[in-house]
C-alpha cells in the first residue's frame, strides 16, 4: 500500500485509502458491485455470474477497485464544482441567446443599436414628405423672343364720324351783352365812315347790321344813317322814299329833324329844275 500512497494523490484520496487498509476484507461480491456501479462490468438482470476469480478475494484486488471508485467519485465532484463555477461566472440568463452575425450586420445597416453595445451610427430621422414642384410650362417656338411674328391681315379702320362742335352754353344775359357790344361796334364804324366822306363804306356796314342783328337795338340809328348815306351817294329818290316812311313813324325827336332836313335838301336841289 505504500507505493500507492506515495503517488500523486490528494488528501481525500489518501484518507480513503488509509481507512480501507485498516478495515477487514470486503465481503464477497463487493468488487463486482463496485465495477458494475462505475460501469466497468455491466450485468443484465437475471444473468448469474460465475464465482469470482481467485484474485477478487485477495486484499490487493479489493483495494484496487476501491481506489478506482474513489478516483471516479472525486473526478465527478471536481467536474460538478467546475461547471457550477463556470455557470455562476458567466452571469448570462439561461434563455439568452447571442445574436448571430447576420442579425448584427442587418441591425448595423439599418442603424439599430445592438443590445449591450454602443451605437456608432445615429438613428436616421424620418423622412418628411417633399411637396411636388409645379410642372414647368410648355414652351413653344411662338413664345421665343426671336420668333417671327405672325402676319395679320390689315383691317381698314372705320372712319370715325366727326364729332359735333361743342356749343358753349352761354347764359342769356351774357349772350345779349355780347350781341349788343358787337352791334354797337358796327354802328359806330358806319357812323365814322359817313362822317369821313365814305358813304359807300357806311352803306356796306349798314347792310351787315341789318343781316346780323334782327331785331336790332340800334335799328333807328341805322335807318337814319342809311337815309343820309343814300343822299350823299346821289340816290336821292331812295333817300326821299325812306325819309317819308320814317317821318310817318317818328314825328318828333332829334332823328325826325335830321330826316326832315334830308328831305328839305332833296327838295331844294330839285326846285330850280321845276322853274
Amino acid at each position: 500500500m505504500k507505493p500507492l500512497l506515495h503517488e500523486d494523490a490528494d488528501e481525500f484520496e489518501r484518507k480513503l485509502l488509509g481507512s480501507a487498509s485498516e478495515q477487514e476484507s470486503p465481503p464477497p461480491g463487493a468488487r463486482e458491485r463496485a465495477m458494475a456501479a462505475v460501469g466497468l462490468l455491466p450485468t443484465a438482470p437475471g444473468v448469474s455470474r460465475g464465482p469470482a476469480s481467485t484474485s477478487a478475494g485477495s486484499p490487493s484486488g479489493a483495494l484496487a477497485g476501491l481506489a478506482l471508485a474513489a478516483a471516479l467519485v472525486v473526478g465527478g465532484t471536481v467536474l460538478g464544482v467546475s461547471w457550477q463555477s463556470f455557470d455562476s461566472s458567466a452571469g448570462a440568463p439561461s434563455g439568452a441567446r447571442a445574436p448571430s452575425n447576420a442579425s448584427v450586420t442587418n441591425d448595423s445597416r439599418l442603424g439599430a443599436a445592438v443590445p449591450g453595445e454602443p451605437s456608432d451610427h445615429p438613428a436616421e430621422a424620418p423622412s418628411t414628405p417633399v411637396a411636388e414642384a409645379p410642372a414647368a410650362p410648355s414652351i413653344t417656338p411662338d413664345v421665343l423672343p426671336n420668333a417671327r411674328p405672325e402676319r395679320t391681315a390689315a383691317i381698314p379702320s372705320a372712319r370715325r364720324a366727326p364729332e359735333p362742335a361743342k356749343v358753349e352754353n352761354t347764359p342769356p344775359g351774357r349772350a345779349d351783352d355780347d350781341a349788343l357790344a358787337r352791334e354797337t361796334l358796327v354802328i359806330d364804324e358806319a357812323r365814322r365812315a359817313a362822317a369821313s366822306g365814305d358813304p359807300k363804306r357806311a352803306l356796306g356796314l349798314l347792310d351787315v347790321h341789318d343781316r346780323d342783328f334782327s331785331p336790332a337795338a340800334f335799328a333807328v340809328d341805322a335807318e337814319v344813317l342809311r337815309i343820309e348815306a343814300l343822299e350823299k351817294v346821289g340816290r336821292t329818290a331812295d333817300a326821299d322814299r325812306l325819309a317819308r316812311a320814317f317821318l310817318v313813324r317818328h314825328i318828333e325827336g332829334s332823328y325826325a329833324r335830321r330826316v326832315q332836313a334830308v328831305r328839305d335838301r332833296i327838295a331844294g336841289a330839285s326846285a330850280p329844275d321845276l322853274r
